[in-house]
Formats: C-alpha cells, structure tokens, sequence
C-alpha cells in the first residue's frame, strides 16, 4: 500500500514539474468540446477458486463507454464519463461450493464519473474526481459506491503521457451491511504512446485494498494490468477508431485465501467529435476515465462470500 501511494505521489509531482520546451501546449482548450462514445465486444476467462476448489467459465462481455470534456476557462476544464458492462454467464450460478445459494452469477455494472482539471504548465494537468457506480448480479442483489480523488496527467514528450490517479471509495448500498468495498483506497497509473498521428498504445495498471471486504474481517486486495490500444482510420469519412485491449484483473479475500481472476480480451469501435486523432484528444483533454477496480471487487462480493 505504501509503495502504491508513493509511486502515485511520484507521478502527480512529476505532472506539475515536468514541463518540456517541445512538448505542444494543449490544444483548443478554451473553445472546443471534446468527447467519444465506444462499444466493445469480447471474451472473459473466469476462473473462482475456494478452498483449493475453482469453477472456470468463458462468458462474452460487451462494453459500452463515453465521455464529454469542456474547457470552462483559459487554465480549466470539466470532464463527464460513463461506462457500461455486461457479463453473459451461461448459467445464473456461478458457484464453487454445491449447494452453496449465495453464489451468483454476475450481470451488469455502470459507473459514472466526473472531473475537475487545471492545468499545471503547459503539458500537465492536476484535477480532482468523484463518481458513482452500482453493480448486479443474476439474482439482481445490488452492490454500489461512491469514489472521490485525485488525478494528473503530463506530456513528458511529444509521444508520451504519463497519468495517475488516487482516492477513497465506500459502499453505498450491498446484499450485507459488513460486506463490499467499505473504506477502501484505490491507485491507477499507466502511460500512453502515441505512435504517429493514428495509433495509441497504453498500459493501464490498478491496485486497490479494502481492510474489511467479506464477513466483516477479511481483507481484500485488487490488482489488474491492462494493455490498451487505439488506432484511427484515417480513410474514413467519420472519425472512427478501432479498440482492442488485454488484461488481467485479480480479485483476492486474502484472509480466506478464496480469488478470483479475469483474463479478457476485447476487440471494438470509438467515435470521436472534437479531435482529429488520439494524440490531439489526449492533448484537448479528453477524460481518462474512472478506476475500474473498485466497482469490480464489489461485482464479485457474493460470488467469493
């Protein structure tokens, strides 16, 4: 936990320091909105285990994703994101112990967001996030939370941004009173490259803890890596872009020693208004997003309980 927020202080200081003489100022900041809508499709390999137990499956997912940036002022910008996610498990159980009713397939999740930015030099912003997400599962048990940090961005050269993000979530409503992400802190970092004019290639890594997640004392840990990638077609009449990604995501009541890993692949569209390609959309500011980690964990809050 303490490497994970000295890392992220790392970045944020970096964000506001690092200022380079060829790095382009921030495009149409003042006067341009900016912002996508995507939709994805792929394959999740899930893997449960209890008790030396696992029950594997391979449900198709589909993602939906969008966000709207707006320059409000010289030096200051507000960003609004959305995702969707559906996870199509062929049974309505996804269970380890037989018999055992409280484990439940999952079904869906959304989380909205919202952004403060400033700029902080001329190639690095620092702002502050809050946002709100809700989780079911297949017999519709409600899982959602409220996260509230802080984030920075900087071009460290023309082709290169570094990011980083940090704060607090808590549970708004769960099945249990003493389960879920309770009083937990998250972390994000990643970086992404912009490969000429039409492609961008990320990596996107998460740590998340909370001291109570199941049964009221066992402690949870999250970790996911994600590689992302992002390529404009630049034969096309609309600013369209295709999606692909790979990741890992770990869910662990390590108190237990009960788990649960994700293995995902996924491959879609975005369409962009305001920017002319990955690069400028970075610059212009668009959203990074919510962390994921958080809503994840209390996703698979019944399914590990």
């Amino acid at each position: 936990m303490t490497r994970m927020i000295l890392s992220t202080s790392f970045l944020a200081l970096m964000a506001v320091q690092a200022n380079s003489a060829d790095v382009e100022v921030p495009a149409n900041l003042v006067k341009s909105t900016l912002g996508h809508v995507s939709i994805s499709t792929g394959r999740n390999a899930v893997r449960d285990v209890e008790n030396g137990q696992h029950n594997d499956a391979n449900p198709p997912i589909v993602d939906l994703n969008g966000s709207v940036s707006y320059a409000i002022s010289e030096n200051m910008l507000i960003a609004v994101d959305g995702a969707f996610r559906k996870d199509f498990f062929d049974e309505p159980r996804f269970d380890v112990s037989a018999g055992d009713e409280d484990e439940v397939s999952l079904d869906w999740q959304f989380m909205l967001g919202g952004h403060l930015l400033f700029d902080a030099g001329e190639s690095s912003r620092l702002g502050v996030l809050a946002g709100y997400g809700d989780s079911r599962n297949a017999e519709d048990d409600a899982y959602s939370l409220v996260l509230l940090g802080a984030e920075a961005q900087t071009f460290v050269s023309n082709d290169l941004m570094v990011y980083a993000q940090a704060g607090y979530g808590n549970k708004v409503e769960g099945n249990s009173d003493d389960e879920g992400f309770q009083n937990g802190f998250f972390g994000r970092m990643g970086a992404t490259y912009f490969y000429g004019d039409h492609t961008a290639l990320n990596i996107d890594v998460e740590h998340a803890h909370v001291a109570k997640y199941l049964d009221g004392e066992d402690d949870g840990r999250f970790t996911s890596a994600f590689l992302n990638g992002e390529t404009s077609l630049p034969a096309s009449s609309l600013p369209v872009s295709l999606i692909y990604r790979v990741g890992y995501t770990s869910i662990d009541a390590t108190t237990e020693g009960d788990y649960v890993e994700e293995l995902e692949v996924g491959l879609g569209v975005k369409f962009t208004f305001g920017a002319s390609s990955p690069r400028t959309a970075a610059l212009s500011g668009r959203s990074l997003g919510m962390p994921n980690l958080p809503l994840r964990a209390s996703h698979y809050t019944e399914t590990l309980d």
